[in-house]
């Protein structure tokens, strides 16, 4: 539940967009 959010955390410049990844990885949970 909180794995996702640390991997964003870890890469906040992936595709200028973190709260994309964000949003996706809590739609498949």
């Amino acid at each position: 539940m909180g794995k996702p959010i640390f991997f964003i955390h870890k890469r906040p410049g992936l595709k200028g967009k973190p709260f994309s990844l964000i949003k996706f990885r809590t739609m498949r949970l």
